[in-house]
């Protein structure tokens, strides 16, 4: 998961970001799930963005690779364990759930088609790079 992380990173220029990652089981997403998305349900990531995007020093911080914090996910182990059985497809949903949560820190959204296909590719993209 680290590894998949730093690689990442370092794939989407984004070295010497900070990232924090907190697993949890499915009662405690669901509760962050009900408070921040109002769904109550667990799922199994959540991404906490801590960056403006649309501020203009962010840009200079980020091409001047200085460390910042990018944000935080929150991984489900327990939804993943439950969705994919086998311990390699397990880390394989691990992986792309950290590819994923970091594109949304990134300001990447599915909400619309086009923007699905178009963040489904990328993760496509970084986890074959991986």
């Amino acid at each position: 998961m680290q590894r998949t992380a730093i690689r990442t990173f370092n794939k989407l220029g984004l070295a010497g970001m900070e990232l924090s990652i907190l697993l949890v089981e499915d009662a405690q997403m669901r509760s962050l799930n009900r408070q921040y998305r109002r769904l109550d349900r667990a799922t199994d990531v959540l991404s906490f963005s801590q960056v403006d995007w649309n501020d203009k020093s962010v840009g200079g911080l980020k091409r001047n690779g200085s460390d910042f914090l990018l944000g935080d996910l929150v991984i489900s182990i327990e939804t993943l364990k439950r969705r994919f059985k086998g311990a390699k497809a397990f880390h394989r949903a691990l992986d792309h759930c950290v590819v994923h949560g970091i594109l949304h820190l990134m300001g990447w959204d599915h909400d619309l088609a086009r923007d699905r296909k178009r963040m489904r590719q990328k993760e496509q993209q970084l986890l074959g790079l991986l």
